[in-house]
């Protein structure tokens, strides 16, 4: 992928690479120190669990051409991404080589056991170390060149060591192992690739055109928007577009979620990997397959992974001393038993090459990204995009819930209850000028008075010089009238001092006299109760902030069963609002509109509703909700929590399995094999125990 990274800067581009070979801390160290440097990168940020480097340079300066010769010079291969993210696959032979090297060590133990002629053994043994150590050494280089210590590097020297203190045996063993040991990790965190991408991979690669009378199967990446394309009954939908003809229910969860299917007919919106129902759909298309909702979902979940925790920056920082401490560790133990009591040198240095194994965090660092990710894709399956680590680590943390009332909880489709003439203005010329200013605005209550209008056949009248007011009101210019609609509140200030403004939702004014009340009510989402009961078994306390007057806001709150609301805020009293919660603890700000942004921005974590949202609510969010089901809210709370859980498992099983080798090559009860498969044995273990994140559930107050 390689597209415009700054809108301010045409030069400015942002690239993506598949890095083969980058599978540990110790290799993106390398890269940010050789490719980081170049002149023209502005910002650099590697996925080690995706292997995707992705540069944000300077394209008058640098290119893509120059970036990967960079990555080459570093020893390793980067090809770039394409649109659709692919890369090229991993090579998945047969270890022959390895193979090989495992026999041969079998054979020299069976030749050593029979008292066969140690030269046998010995070249039986130099087999498989002439088998193996190719590529540790190349990799130990490849470090050595970066000015960095990883796992080959220790690797070297511990096998070098062994092979000069004449321990052929252990170094060829210890190099099959280690051999194993890598190939194991690699396919576990493959696997773990494959299940994360698995989750996001839901398009169709082709897409059935309709032209001339005529279907063609052609790739989706062809199609251009305003074709007309075709889905089979149970068939995946290939792009975004609008129905034309047919009706079906289409089943989204795949992209949004939702458990139930949804009726499309025509005029409805159908979202690429969605799965079609029971009859043909017809659709125009209304985005290009790189611009698909799917699409832009894969893309933030793939920077969201770039995005760092405080918990993964903190693992990492420990991790760069603590394999100098060992290293340090490992050298003093090779010395000062031999020089300070006379201790055998022999059995001293072998006990500091198994400390150097050891030495390696690559355990410790995958602790955090593997985990993450992997959360973040159930996220992202479950229709809850979470744009970072850091987002999900703010969410354990979470003590009180802010949520917007109308369109968040509520359905956002008030029915007008009741229409109100004042000051013996007719009621139908009244509602057609609401209508008039209303037109065209989505905020729920201005569709509902342009229902009402034309359920009564009134026509809507021109309006002119028109003025919204965010969370307030609109005025303009109607049929030689200045006409005024808003809160009750805010038209006070608009008319002139004196004028009787009624307590309603909404309240119309034409040439400074109040002329009709309008009275709306809205109702509860099914899953509003739900979700806010289980936001009190997580210990967190729901809040109802709205800008509606008193009485609709409680009625709501009460049928939801929220013990706290407000009423009458505008955007800034939102944010003011949420400011104040902050001294009770952590706060989750939940809600879709352009009045929401400040108090999204102002929360510890926003969560804005992306069916529907605003664009202003969806840049102001740290999330998204792909559907209207608040269930997500208390799901991402727990979610967040579980995976603070499981690092901190990870890194404290990986530090207890490192501390027992440590203990162990100080009792001499530990060899270089033992080392080996305790370390590459702990990087498996954070993996397995990782990845049970990607079917993580919660409901009502139990997790699975």
């Amino acid at each position: 992928m390689n597209a415009p990274a700054c809108p301010r800067c045409t030069d400015h581009r942002t690239a993506t690479f598949h890095v083969a070979e980058m599978d540990c801390a110790h290799e993106v160290a390398i890269l940010e120190k050789r490719v980081g440097t170049l002149d023209g990168v502005v910002t650099l940020d590697a996925d080690v669990l995706s292997r995707q480097l992705r540069v944000h340079y300077d394209g008058a300066t640098l290119s893509v051409a120059g970036i990967a010769e960079a990555v080459a010079q570093a020893g390793m291969r980067a090809w770039p991404v394409t649109a659709r993210g692919e890369a090229p696959r991993a090579e998945t032979g047969m270890p022959w080589g390895l193979l090989t090297a495992g026999l041969a060590c079998v054979v020299a133990g069976a030749l050593w056991l029979t008292g066969v002629r140690d030269l046998w053994v010995r070249a039986a043994l130099l087999l498989a170390v002439a088998l193996t150590a190719p590529g540790t050494l190349r990799r130990a280089w490849q470090a050595a060149r970066g000015r960095r210590l990883d796992i080959h590097v220790l690797m070297t020297v511990a096998v070098a060591g062994a092979l000069a203190i004449d321990e052929w045996f252990e170094a060829a063993t210890v190099l099959v192992l280690f051999g194993v040991a890598q190939a194991l990790e690699a396919r576990s965190l493959a696997r773990a690739r494959r299940a994360i991408a698995d989750v996001l991979d839901v398009t169709p690669p082709t897409a059935d055109v309709l032209q001339g009378g005529t279907t063609r199967t052609v790739p989706v990446a062809q199609v251009a928007v305003g074709q007309v394309v075709s889905v089979r009954p149970g068939g995946r939908v290939p792009l975004d577009g609008i129905v034309a003809a047919g009706e079906s229910a289409v089943n989204q969860a795949p992209v949004t979620g939702e458990a139930e299917p949804v009726r499309k007919i025509p005029g409805d919106v159908v979202y690429a990997g969605s799965v079609n129902g029971e009859a043909l759909l017809t659709f125009e298309v209304s985005r290009v397959s790189t611009d698909s909702t799917v699409a832009r979902i894969v893309h933030e979940v793939e920077r969201a992974h770039a995005a760092r925790a405080k918990v993964q920056s903190s693992v990492d920082r420990f991790a760069a001393v603590y394999t100098p401490i060992v290293l340090g560790l490992a050298v003093a133990m090779a010395l000062l038993p031999p020089l300070l009591t006379g201790a055998p040198w022999l059995v001293w240095i072998e006990r500091a090459l198994v400390l150097l194994v050891v030495a390696c965090p690559c355990a410790l660092v995958i602790a955090t990204p593997v985990a993450m990710v992997s959360a973040l894709s159930a996220a992202a399956r479950r229709g809850l995009l979470l744009k970072g680590g850091a987002v999900l680590e703010r969410l354990a943390s979470i003590r009180v819930v802010a949520l917007d009332k109308t369109g968040t909880v509520s359905e956002g489709r008030p029915r007008i209850t009741a229409v109100t003439s004042l000051n013996a203005f007719p009621e139908s010329r009244a509602v057609q000028l609401a209508a008039s200013i209303e037109a065209g605005v989505h905020h729920p209550l201005a569709l509902a008075i342009v229902d009402l209008a034309s359920s009564r056949d009134l026509a809507l009248l021109p309006a002119t010089a028109i003025q919204h007011v965010a969370g307030r009101g609109a005025y303009a210019r109607v049929d030689g009238h200045d006409v005024c609609i808003g809160r009750g509140d805010w038209l006070a200030t608009m008319l002139p001092a004196g004028a009787q403004v009624p307590d309603a939702t909404a309240v119309l004014a034409v040439d400074g006299i109040p002329v009709l009340a309008i009275d709306a009510a809205d109702h509860a989402r099914a899953t509003a109760a739900p979700a806010i009961e289980a936001l009190a078994l997580l210990g967190a306390e729901a809040t109802l902030l709205s800008g509606d007057h008193e009485p609709a806001v409680a009625r709501l709150a009460s049928e939801v069963h929220v013990a706290e609301w407000r009423a009458r805020l505008l955007p800034e009293d939102k944010a003011a609002a949420v400011e104040d919660m902050r001294r009770r603890g952590p706060v989750l700000m939940v809600g879709d509109g352009i009045n929401d942004g400040p108090a999204l921005a102002a929360a510890s974590v926003g969560l804005a509703m992306a069916d529907g949202g605003t664009a202003v609510a969806l840049e102001a969010a740290d999330g998204a909700l792909m559907h209207h089901d608040l269930a997500l809210v208390p799901y991402a709370i727990a979610l967040g929590r579980a995976t603070l859980r499981t690092v901190r498992t990870n890194v404290a099983l990986a530090l207890a399995l490192k501390v027992a080798v440590m203990i162990a090559a100080l009792a001499g009860v530990a060899s270089l094999w033992l080392a080996v498969l305790a370390d590459v044995g702990a990087s498996l273990l954070v993996v397995a125990l990782s990845l049970r994140l990607l079917s993580f559930e919660w409901v009502g107050g139990g997790r699975s």
